[in-house]
């Protein structure tokens, strides 16, 4: 019963998550709204597509690492890199971008490390800005709600500062890296089925579960009725031989005086 349970939040915890992430994905291919990096920072508040070429990175200034794991044992982990970026030639705003695609993060890195070159070695010239066109597909999303990702942001944004940005320069939403394409559909599919497959067996489990109680209490009062009547024979075996024992003293009793 307890294995079937853990199913049971299993199937509904990742049938939830499967159709939430595949109807966010669907809804965005079916409305189509694409916002490219270049936008104004005011576009960046609602989910949808994004796309676009990044000159200016920095970071990361967080990374998260998830523990993946199979039956409860570590199956490997996922490293997701935080960084600001930007198409500062061609727009004006500067968003959170996350990824956990390996070339990628090489990509960003380097071009984080030429930005920061460029911005501390007072040997190179002002106007000798760093060669950078990173192009990218994804889609955009609320920030991450973490306290460690709070203080880390804040950092980041008082340290861009420092080279004349202001906190309204910075997006509301972020972007995750990776194309939002057709399998987005699949994955809303696939989200039912599991959670369908889920509610099926939360319902199987809860009649079993009834139907188990149900015959532990038929058992219960079985063994009560029986218990009882066993009691009642053995007070009417003992009212009998009290009766008959009565009996033969009082008969004993009258043969003397007779005799």
């Amino acid at each position: 019963m307890n294995f079937r349970f853990r199913m049971v939040v299993l199937l509904l915890f990742v049938g939830i998550a499967l159709t939430v992430l595949g109807f966010q994905r669907s809804s965005m291919l079916i409305k189509g709204d694409t916002v490219n990096l270049s936008a104004p920072v005011s576009d960046f508040n609602k989910s949808a597509l994004c796309e676009g070429t990044i000159d200016f990175v920095y970071g990361p200034f967080a990374v998260l690492e998830t523990t993946n794991k199979t039956a409860g044992v570590k199956t490997g982990s996922t490293t997701t890199n935080f960084y600001i970026v930007g198409d500062t030639f061609n727009g004006d705003a500067l968003v959170v971008f996350t990824t956990s695609d390996d070339m990628l993060i090489r990509k960003l890195d380097d071009a984080a490390d030429k930005w920061y070159e460029y911005l501390t070695d007072e040997s190179i010239a002002e106007g000798d800005y760093p060669e950078i066109a990173i192009d990218f597909k994804g889609y955009l999303a609320k920030q991450a709600k973490d306290d460690d990702f709070d203080t880390y942001y804040q950092e980041a944004i008082d340290d861009l500062g420092a080279i004349g940005y202001v906190p309204e320069d910075f997006a509301e939403y972020r972007i995750i890296y990776g194309e939002v394409g057709k399998g987005s559909f699949v994955m809303l599919a696939g989200g039912l089925l599991v959670l369908a497959l889920g509610i099926l067996m939360a319902i199987k489990t809860v009649k079993s579960t009834k139907k188990y109680l149900a015959d532990a209490k038929a058992v219960t009062a079985a063994e009560k009725a029986r218990k009882e009547e066993m009691l009642e024979t053995a007070d009417q075996y003992a009212a009998d031989n009290i009766d008959e024992t009565s009996k033969v003293v009082d008969e004993s009793d009258y043969d003397t005086i007779e005799s």
